[in-house]
């Protein structure tokens, strides 16, 4: 850590021989050779998950929210969601989240977060941390709990149980009013009552509030009105304030839909709305001047038997439809998102709900389309219905696939009847056309899918109500031909056949791994329990296969490559060690990715090492160099809340996947500092990758 300057390599193959990878040196100065070989499906989020819990960290000016699923901690800007990497130990099933400004750290039940790492806490309350509501009385400083009108309250080093005489019922939305300091209850078991807490007692506001009765609503402190915000709830979509005793109805012209248990914060330009178990869930939207507006940044909820296709003019997969749930409390899609990295919803007339609608990529129309019952066309903006004169008969689940010839190829299926299809049919862009080859796959529900490098459609096995089906079948685009056997069978409409853009295969799934060459079929992994109702889409962009299923947060990718951040060795300092996280995710193209230290010192000089190796080299005092191979020092300066943040942008290069840096940050501090007045970090291990 003696250079004070950024530097570089002059020869980039020196440091990592790879001749494929277009790197420039300032990229190569963070470069590692080195990849797993095994692929492996993985989450793939970009937002935090319907279930977490958001704060205002008005220190950073930021909104936290807390994830009960690694990645465990996402910041909000105020105009994307970015994941904090590198830091582990946080909490585990679910926990209500409060933020403490005078200690500056987000109490998540036994544990805190500071910014930089987890720590564990000693509060004596965690069993009400995912039945009881919580708030921060930031007067008193203490977090205030409240279940069944019992209230529990922690200043951070003692807790006290108390049981009012008086009190609301379970449940409802709760916050804290620092304009009149008391927490306010709204709701729950007790309907449209409203309750207030100073502290020592529970008083009743109003035992019928105009805003009406509901369950699962939010309430939150708005800064900028000095006024409590009240949405949502059980059949509820109505906005109110309260200040003092009085309510009052938002006009707004729009609003975010139904909600419950959703999550409502300030985020330094109005009130952020998000999150929460309904069909909008997944949407983000803002109440700022007296409306709500809906902002990019959402993604959506986890679904199963969605359509899912890949645009290749627009370089992006499309979603629609599908299902969550059971009976009685399915919850069907009618929504449109795209993907390219970050997810996009488009809005508009659309075709009604669907389950697995038939959905495949037409050249001929440079559109996606969609075909049962009726016809439709997504254009990359919008939906378009149309009525060819010549359709083929109604079914369901059968093959729609490109076609080699550049329409699209209709095959199989079930009907109304519940008679199983064989029949071949073509859509050339304006009409369909029944085909006659001389020998066919025989009825069924077929797994099939497009092989665009040997630009033929595979189809394999699939369901019958009888026979068992092994066979593999290739269609030319003129004729049927078949091939060697598969060595698995269908048993549920689960299976799923897709190409894989990362061996150039067709790739089954199904109960097990297989993959299709041409002319075998070999044999991935048996047995694999796959996810339910699942959609795969080739991401070509990419060289990756993507998939959409009820049992993930909205997709996950197929890759031997997943990109990670972990700390390692140890930091040394009087009091915590600064502490090195990843501010996004270190994928291709994320031009935003950063490094972010906390120095615990505001305004402090800091250095933040490069390297492309770990070591661990003794200093003295109880310190060590972590980074070996060493690449480069850049100076940075702490800001008011103590954060160095070092931006690592990431060229859009797909042969990134897999190279590694390593980095350690030290903070020139005098009273904190072990090693010549430095307090340095642990060590952080970053790999691109998907």
């Amino acid at each position: 850590m003696a250079a004070l300057v950024r530097y570089a390599p002059r020869d980039a193959a020196y440091w990592c021989p790879m001749h494929r990878l277009p790197l420039s040196c300032a990229l190569i100065s963070m470069v590692t050779c080195g990849f797993a070989q095994v692929p492996a499906w993985v989450p793939l989020p970009t937002t935090p998950s319907t279930a977490s819990q958001w704060v205002w960290d008005s220190a950073r000016g930021r909104v936290v929210a807390i994830d009960t699923a690694a990645p465990y901690v996402w910041e909000w800007d105020g105009r994307r969601w970015d994941p904090r990497l590198g830091a582990a130990g946080g909490p585990t099933g679910f926990v209500r989240t409060v933020y403490d400004p005078h200690r500056r750290v987000v109490i998540a039940g036994v544990g805190e977060w500071d910014g930089s790492r987890w720590m564990a806490n000693n509060l004596a309350f965690p069993g009400i941390a995912s039945s009881g509501t919580f708030a921060f009385d930031t007067t008193r400083r203490r977090l205030v709990a409240t279940a069944n009108g019992a209230v529990f309250e922690w200043d951070g080093a003692v807790s006290i149980t108390m049981q009012p005489a008086n009190g609301p019922g379970a449940g409802g939305a709760f916050a804290y009013d620092p304009v009149h300091q008391r927490c306010v209850l709204y709701g729950g078991t007790a309907g449209d009552e409203c309750w207030s807490w100073n502290g020592a007692a529970w008083s009743s506001i109003a035992n019928a509030c105009p805003p009406g009765p509901r369950s699962g609503a939010v309430l939150a402190f708005d800064p900028i009105s000095a006024s409590l915000v009240l949405y949502g709830g059980t059949s509820n979509t109505t906005t109110w304030r309260l200040s003092g005793s009085t309510f009052a109805p938002v006009a707004t012209t729009r609003d975010p839909g139904s909600r419950v248990n959703s999550q409502l914060v300030f985020d330094g330009q109005g009130m952020l709305l998000g999150g929460g178990s309904s069909s909008h869930g997944g949407e983000l939207w803002r109440l700022a001047n007296g409306d709500w507006t809906e902002l990019p940044g959402g993604s959506p909820m986890a679904r199963s038997d969605a359509a899912f296709a890949w645009d290749p003019l627009r370089g992006n997969a499309v979603l629609f439809g599908g299902y969550a749930g059971h009976q009685p409390y399915t919850t069907y899609f009618g929504d449109t998102w795209t993907f390219d990295g970050q997810w996009h919803q488009h809005h508009g007339p659309a075709p009604a709900w669907r389950i697995s609608p038939p959905f495949a990529w037409s050249a001929a129309n440079a559109a996606v389309m969609l075909h049962d019952s009726e016809t439709w066309f997504w254009n990359g903006a919008a939906w378009t219905q149309i009525q060819p004169a010549t359709t083929p008969p109604v079914r369901w689940w059968p093959a729609l696939v490109p076609d080699p010839s550049g329409g699209v190829l209709l095959f199989g299926g079930q009907d109304a009847t519940n008679a199983y299809l064989n029949d071949t049919w073509l859509w050339n862009g304006t009409t369909w056309t029944q085909l006659a080859p001389s020998t066919a796959p025989s009825p069924r529900i077929p797994l099939a899918a497009h092989d665009p490098l040997r630009n033929v459609v595979v189809v394999a096995a699939g369901l019958t109500s009888t026979t068992t089906l092994q066979d593999t079948w290739e269609w030319n685009g003129a004729q049927w031909t078949q091939r060697s056997n598969t060595p698995f069978l269908v048993g549920t409409r689960d299976a799923r056949l897709a190409w894989n853009p990362l061996t150039g295969r067709v790739r089954a799934e199904v109960f097990g791994q297989y993959e299709w060459d041409g002319a075998a079929w070999a044999t991935i992994a048996l047995w694999t329990q796959g996810p339910f109702g699942p959609s795969f889409v080739a991401d070509l962009a990419h060289g990756r296969t993507l998939r959409c299923s009820w049992n993930e947060r909205s997709i996950a990718v197929l890759t031997v490559t997943p990109s990670n951040s972990e700390r390692y060795g140890t930091g040394c300092a009087i009091g915590p060690a600064p502490g090195l996280t990843t501010i996004g995710r270190p994928s291709p193209g994320a031009s935003q990715f950063a490094l972010d230290g906390l120095t615990y010192a505001p305004g402090a000089p800091a250095f933040i090492a490069i390297g492309l190796t770990s070591q661990n080299q003794p200093l003295g005092s109880g310190c060590s160099s972590l980074v070996g191979t060493l690449l480069a020092v850049d100076f940075v300066v702490a800001s008011a809340a103590g954060h160095a943040t070092l931006s690592v942008p990431i060229p859009a290069t797909p042969d990134l996947r897999g190279v590694s840096f390593t980095a350690q940050l030290a903070v020139v501090d005098a009273q904190r500092g072990l090693y010549g007045g430095l307090a340095i970090s642990e060590g952080l291990r970053t790999t691109i990758g998907d």
